[in-house]
């Protein structure tokens, strides 16, 4: 299937907003992603950011969903919740929604 990356970063009307986290993107960085992997539709691309297209790798967007979930406690026991004692960094659990959702 060819992609068309022009359309793809216009399809859900986001503004250049990644349709995962929502983070800034152009047309120029912007990945395409397939929600679930290796089903070529149009309906299955989605416009993200390098980050969300790095960590998701080839999971499907549930698999993707609950690894962010969990994510959190990653970060936590990663550095022993030091860098939250100090105030360096905040973790909330997520909240499940991508923002392609949300719209």
């Amino acid at each position: 299937m060819e992609i068309d990356k022009k359309k793809v970063f216009e399809k859900l009307e986001l503004n250049g907003l990644c349709a995962y986290c929502g983070q800034r993107i152009t047309l120029e960085n912007m990945q395409v992603d397939y929600m679930i992997p290796n089903v070529d539709s149009f309906d299955n691309l989605m416009p993200c950011c390098y980050e969300c297209k790095s960590y998701k790798g080839n999971k499907d967007i549930e698999e993707f969903r609950e690894e962010l979930k969990n994510m959190h406690k990653q970060i936590i026991a990663y550095n022993q919740g030091i860098a939250m004692n100090y105030g360096i960094v905040k973790v909330w659990p997520y909240h499940g929604k991508f923002l392609f959702e949300r719209y």
